[in-house]
């Protein structure tokens, strides 16, 4: 079921937190990083779970279960560390068939390494009104020796240049995970994804390593054999979940209404000329000024100590886009009229160009005098 709700004043992995306990789920903070408190974070119009995984991935943060009897619980993690060992077989023995060994020795056969080639460096930048002159880009070395070409990625929606080189760096990362990855199959059922397992006994010796399990099909072969057809990665290179929910894109223009903390039809406008207002499409649209965040608003002329505001009051309907169509990041390009708010300028006065203030104070241009 696809949803639009707004979160406010989270860091990415706490809404995700929120929305698994939410679903009732038991979920283990892993992460060890520090991640950035976003003022507005807008689900729009996507499933819970595409909605989570498209906010770990972008943060490089992945997720695994952990089973035991009567409980599952859904680990969150951003280091190699949060996965576990496979459950009692630490390390597995390679063997060119499926073959157990005399002491029954669950054995690995059927190993591929796949090498894809790599870009030698991802470049992320963005602009941050803030601080309009100041270019922010950041760049991370995926490969320097074989790699080709670069990644240019614009629109991570970060701040400045620490968030831009750790988003530099995790999709950099991300990256490498697709650079060596193994193919192989086992017997044995506590191979699965998440698992980190010890390989022996290949004669390629720099195979004899260790590897993390990022998927796994099993089956029976010709009808009786179980085989668990298991892909990895080596344990070395730090997994970053694929990028593959892609970000919503809001398309066009979106109307809202005008809000703010005072119960009034007031203005209700912060230090920097910002306006909060209410989306019709989120589910809560909690009042009071607590919908969204502070948005800009789109004037006729702004500049370095000059330039046009008309305040918007509370209740006036606005058109938002948003910037890149990021729904993070709105924009409000004018005020609309509606049938509560109607134009001072309509049919029985067409010749006037009129400017009314909300006290009433009028300044008006007739073309017919």
């Amino acid at each position: 079921m696809k949803r639009t709700r707004v979160y406010r004043d989270r860091t990415h992995v706490q809404v995700v937190m929120d929305l698994l306990q939410l679903h009732g789920l038991e979920v283990a903070d892993h992460t060890e990083e520090t991640y950035s408190t976003h003022e507005y974070v807008v689900q729009y119009q996507e499933s819970d779970y595409d909605f989570m995984r498209r906010l770990l991935a972008r943060n490089g943060v992945h997720f695994h279960f952990a089973q035991d009897p009567g409980t599952e619980t859904v680990i969150l993690g951003d280091r190699n560390a949060a996965f576990e060992p496979v459950e009692l077989a630490d390390e597995l023995v390679y063997h060119p068939h499926d073959f157990p060994g005399e002491d029954g020795t669950t054995r690995v056969w059927d190993l591929k390494r796949i090498r894809e080639p790599l870009v030698r460096a991802v470049t992320v930048r963005d602009y941050n009104w803030r601080t309009p002159h100041h270019r922010l880009r950041s760049e991370e070395l995926v490969d320097e020796a074989t790699g080709y070409g670069y990644a240019d990625l614009f629109g991570e929606h970060f701040h400045d240049d620490d968030q831009g080189a750790r988003f530099a760096r995790i999709r950099a990362e991300e990256q490498r995970v697709r650079g060596e990855t193994f193919e192989g199959k086992t017997s044995l059922r506590g191979v699965r994804p998440g698992t980190v397992f010890g390989l022996t006994n290949h004669p390629n010796a720099d195979l004899n390593q260790r590897y993390l399990v990022t998927d796994t099909d099993e089956h029976l072969d010709d009808g009786y054999a179980y085989v668990n057809a298991f892909k990895a990665i080596p344990y070395r290179v730090t997994y970053r979940p694929p990028q593959t929910v892609r970000w919503p894109k809001v398309e066009g223009i979106l109307n809202a209404i005008v809000d703010g903390e005072r119960q009034s039809t007031g203005t209700s406008i912060d230090d920097e000329g910002r306006y909060r207002v209410v989306l019709p499409m989120d589910e809560a649209g909690t009042a009071g000024g607590a919908a969204s965040r502070w948005v800009r608003r789109a004037q006729p002329s702004a500049g370095a100590g000059y330039g046009m505001h008309m305040p918007l009051h509370i209740g006036t309907e606005v058109a938002v886009a948003h910037i890149n169509g990021d729904p993070d990041r709105p924009i409000i390009l004018g005020a609309v009229p509606n049938a509560a708010t109607p134009s001072p300028v309509v049919a029985a006065n067409g010749p006037q160009s009129r400017i009314r203030t909300g006290s009433g104070v009028v300044f008006e241009l007739d073309d017919d005098c």
